[in-house]
């Protein structure tokens, strides 16, 4: 998905340059592409409509999302002739002569981003178009989906060991289920090293050291200060992200965990207050 944020900004580019230009045809064939049918997402939402062709400025599409597959109970509706902060248009206009290793990756069709707009449950999206203020019309068929905010329930029974080498082992039981008690789909856990120079204060700051998508992760003696106290804690993804205490869902994968933390700087302000804005 990162591939898609980072085309959607090329594609509103793009278009803004073509609307100073007369309208050659708009786009065709639009769909529904994600979320995909039973797709499960987390608080932010990437509604993505597939399309061919190149954007007409006339057009106008609507997202509504309802509890039914028949939409006789709407929750939302986006539009985005009424409002457009949410939506991009990507297209791949005016790359035709660009070598292919050096074209921007991104998908072609509009792209509609909510946070925070639904609550947990099963629901049904479908898209709508007009040209040039008409009437609009339902493309394609509704989609199911569901929207899981919930994050995995805490580790437990979580042992730390040393190996012969000096190796510290961490150990915990699997988790199956989310803070609700319903069934979950981990993707895989985050291991949180927080460190302190003295025992009478609170620990400075945190930083991931380790993801792991099995119970166990290693930690290299050399990776701990022994000039510090040191506290390991281990949280539970879920497939979209899901983390306990985490405002932003983060997908296993998404955040760098082998960067070197400066120990000599854990007591510099300026320092914690910056890996603690990365890590968020």
């Amino acid at each position: 998905m990162a591939g898609l944020r980072r085309a959607v900004h090329l594609g509103a580019i793009c278009l803004a340059a073509s609307a100073a230009l007369p309208a050659a045809g708009a786009f065709e064939d639009e769909h529904p592409v994600f979320p995909a049918d039973d797709a499960v997402v987390g608080r932010e939402i990437h509604f993505f409509i597939g399309a061919d062709g190149r954007p007409d400025p006339a057009e106008t599409y609507r997202i509504e999302v309802a509890l039914d597959d028949d939409f006789e109970q709407i929750v939302a509706v986006f539009d985005s002739g009424e409002k457009r902060t949410g939506w991009s248009v990507a297209t791949r206009y005016d790359v035709g002569d660009v070598p292919e290793q050096y074209r921007p990756q991104f998908e072609v069709g509009i792209h509609y981003f909510a946070r925070g707009r639904l609550s947990d449950g099963v629901y049904y999206w479908r898209v709508s178009k007009s040209l040039a203020g008409g009437a609009y019309e339902v493309l394609d068929r509704p989609v199911r989906f569901v929207v899981d905010t919930v994050p995995p329930e805490p580790v437990t029974d979580l042992t730390l060991l040393r190996d012969r080498d000096g190796t510290l082992v961490l150990r915990w039981s699997p988790v199956d289920s989310d803070g609700k008690g319903d069934p979950e789909r981990v993707a895989g856990f985050r291991v949180y090293q927080y460190t302190k120079v003295l025992r009478m204060y609170r620990p400075l700051t945190r930083y991931i050291i380790a993801e792991s998508t099995e119970p166990e992760v290693r930690v290299p003696l050399a990776a701990i200060d022994d000039s510090r106290i040191v506290f390991f804690r281990v949280q539970a993804v879920d497939e979209v992200g899901n983390e306990e205490g985490r405002s932003r869902p983060k997908r296993i994968g998404e955040i760098e965990t082998t960067r070197t933390i400066n120990a000599d700087q854990l007591t510099d302000p300026a320092y914690l207050k910056r890996l603690a804005e990365e890590q968020r």
